[in-house]
């Protein structure tokens, strides 16, 4: 069993697509809209297909679901 997670998701975000990718690149406020998911900020350009890591906030387990 690998320790490494992958997640994959969509979604239809009704905003410009300038204000969506602004707000989802904000990986400092992440934290006020999605509580359960830390990102670690990545250098440099990030486009569309860019791997991420991330954990559960400090405190709480990672899901084993």
């Amino acid at each position: 069993m690998s320790d490494s997670l992958s997640v994959s998701v969509q979604a239809r975000i009704s905003a410009p697509v300038e204000k969506a990718w602004q707000v989802l690149t904000d990986f400092g406020s992440y934290h006020t809209w999605h509580p359960v998911l830390t990102l670690e900020p990545r250098p440099g350009t990030l486009a569309v297909g860019t791997l991420l890591r991330g954990s559960p906030p400090a405190g709480r387990p990672a899901s084993s679901r």
